[in-house]
């Protein structure tokens, strides 16, 4: 612990710079343990994440409903989200926000564009989220009420070739956003 103390917490400048990495470099460690650990040589480093191409086909579920979702890669995350608010006939009249673990296990959020914190879904398209097939991440809608839905990537379909998020296929009748006093 010393040791590691010494390397990381011992040079403010390096602390200052790992800060202003988005993704730590992979091996920081590694000259600091090579004289404790002289085999340690090689690494396995994962390569860079590349912007994936072709239409994205997600199924969004939301409880027992749900809608498989078809988008091109160049659509915003916004344009995602509208399209799962439309397909559940929800007001767009609140935030939101979608999560998802990254490639090293870690929660990364992409925000509403009102949001104070990015990135934002204006910004961030479809085929820039690292998802891999069969992983899922959560689109959360309205702070307040907390409609959590299930965003799970079936596959990419390099060729179907469609201009804008299509609903494929639907399952079931969406809740009322705003149930009355008695539904509660």
């Amino acid at each position: 612990m010393t040791l590691l103390h010494n390397e990381l917490f011992g040079d403010f400048d390096k602390i200052l710079k790992l800060e202003d990495e988005r993704e730590i470099p992979f091996g920081v460690l590694q000259p600091a343990l090579l004289p404790y650990f002289p085999q340690w040589q090689n690494n396995l480093s994962i390569p860079k994440w590349e912007f994936r191409k072709g239409v994205h086909i997600l199924m969004v579920s939301l409880g027992p409903i749900w809608r498989q979702i078809a988008i091109p890669a160049e659509n915003s995350m916004d344009m995602l989200a509208s399209t799962i608010l439309n397909a559940v006939s929800f007001d767009h009249d609140h935030l939101y926000l979608f999560s998802y673990q990254n490639r090293y296990g870690g929660l990364e959020r992409v925000h509403h564009p009102y949001m104070d914190e990015g990135p934002w879904t204006s910004e961030v398209s479809v085929g820039d989220v690292p998802l891999q097939i069969g992983q899922t991440m959560t689109f959360l809608f309205d702070f307040g009420d907390q409609w959590e839905f299930d965003v799970t990537l079936e596959q990419v379909d390099s060729d179907m070739d469609i201009k804008r998020a299509t609903i494929l296929e639907e399952h079931g009748d969406p809740p009322e956003q705003y149930p009355t006093w008695d539904d509660w």
